[in-house]
């Protein structure tokens, strides 16, 4: 019998709807919609940052500051870490507008001066919608399945410019995964680590 593999686009995953979770297709949505114009229109609410700062406050402890759970037991940085690694192994939102959405900071922020902002713009929607009847939907740029597509890319030109003529994964200096300029933007330093948006390097480092 003939091996099979999985597509590196993330299609016919799902053989009863094949282009579930594929590369460059609309985010699914599991509840409805909340434009304030029922369809496109931002609503207002709470200042990310302020969320953001109460989400990841870090407690006193023993060993110094440190996330905590519930039960005042302290998490290790691996808590995050991982979780991005996984984050960006399911989406990577298309980032083509210059609709600015810049968040102020607020005045009690510990870490960034008060009143200045985090620069941010609108994400690309599905050209299709965003019109009455048809609320605005996000495009996931890579496979929406857990497939290590943060490593090895979600299309063949990505997944080629990773290997070696014999197969084997590229390395960059120091034994780490290959950095490379995809279509989100170059790598970035930032302090001792350089970074790419979408794939290569080593991912337990948050963008």
């Amino acid at each position: 019998m003939a091996l099979r593999f999985r597509t590196i686009d993330g299609s016919n995953n799902n053989l009863a709807d094949p282009t579930m979770n594929q590369a460059d297709t609309d985010f699914a949505r599991v509840g409805p919609a909340n434009f304030s114009d029922g369809f496109n229109a931002m609503t207002s609410g709470p200042n990310p940052r302020e969320i953001s700062n109460i989400v990841s406050a870090q407690a006193n402890t023993e060993d110094g500051p440190h996330l905590t759970d519930d039960s005042g037991v302290a998490l290790s940085g691996m808590m995050y870490a991982w979780g991005q690694f996984i984050d960006h192994d399911l989406d990577l939102e298309k980032s083509a507008t210059t609709t600015d959405i810049s968040i102020t900071v607020p005045a009690d922020d510990q870490f960034l001066p008060p009143g200045s902002t985090i620069p941010l713009t609108r994400v690309a929607i599905d050209p299709a919608t965003g019109v009455a009847g048809h609320p605005a939907t996000a495009i996931n740029t890579i496979t929406g399945w857990m497939d290590g597509s943060q490593i090895y890319g979600s299309d063949p030109a990505t997944a080629a410019s990773l290997r070696t003529a014999d197969g084997h994964l590229k390395m960059s200096a120091g034994q780490n995964l290959p950095i490379v300029d995809t279509e989100q933007g170059k790598p970035k330093v930032i302090d001792q680590w350089t970074i790419s948006e979408k794939i290569p390097v080593d991912y337990l480092v948050s963008k």
